[in-house]
């Protein structure tokens, strides 16, 4: 019963005149809590502190939208660490099922939100090229991804055994929906073993943050050549 009377609430607050959070959002305050009015359905916003279970309905929009904002009585506080949800809504008032899949966002002392980052890239690896070269190869996943990167930027310890991040050796495009990318470097002497490491990097600048790399050593030498050739002759019936 209580269950159904929860699912009731949804379209009808008659007791609250639609006066609460959620009946502002859908528009129940409208018609005093008596019908639901967004015909045409829509999205709504959710937000929860990070690890923890209770959450809020902070914004709404419409069926059209293509992005939502809090409400302006339902700003963060500052150093609050948060996760928002979106849901999807009828026009009949049936709200698409939670998921607990969505967004955190960290905001600082003055409670602006810190940038969104891309995913941190995976299954770093090096492999020996010809002439000293090395082939660095990576993937990446969309899926939870703050933002999409636009480009990767690999770099090297220059055999230091410390990544230098301030030079990058080089930068290669983000393609949606690839997910295996490679950069093929310039030579190097035999023998030189090299730290590498990548990150991705959004369009504002923000980078993933990682700082896992991978070694290989340099083989600049080419293959002996044969001593001994041995030819035979094979006649064909």
């Amino acid at each position: 019963m209580r269950n159904l009377l929860d699912r009731w609430l949804i379209h009808y607050d008659p007791i609250h005149r639609g006066w609460t959070p959620g009946g502002i959002a859908n528009g129940v305050c409208a018609t005093n809590g008596f019908a639901f009015p967004r015909v045409a359905g829509g999205y709504n916003l959710y937000r929860r502190e990070v690890g923890e279970q209770v959450i809020e309905i902070v914004g709404a929009a419409g069926a059209n939208a293509d992005r939502i904002q809090n409400f302006s009585w339902a700003v963060a506080d500052a150093l609050d660490e948060v996760c928002f949800e979106l849901r999807s809504i009828g026009g009949g008032g049936v709200e698409s099922a939670a998921t607990g899949v969505g967004v955190d966002v960290e905001f600082d002392s003055l409670a602006q939100p810190d940038a969104l980052r891309p995913n941190v890239p995976q299954n770093l690896a090096v492999e020996r090229r010809a002439g000293g070269r090395f082939e660095i190869l990576w993937q990446y996943g969309e899926r939870d991804q703050e933002v999409a990167p636009e480009l990767f930027r690999v770099y090297t310890d220059n055999a230091s055994g410390v990544i230098d991040y301030k030079n990058p050796i080089g930068e290669v495009a983000y393609i949606a929906r690839q997910r295996h990318f490679t950069f093929l470097t310039g030579t190097h002497t035999h023998g030189l073993t090299l730290l590498f490491a990548v990150r991705a990097f959004a369009l504002g600048g923000e980078h993933d943050g990682n700082e896992s790399t991978a070694a290989q050593w340099a083989d600049a030498i080419a293959p002996a050549l044969p001593q001994v050739v041995i030819a035979e002759i094979v006649e064909v019936a």
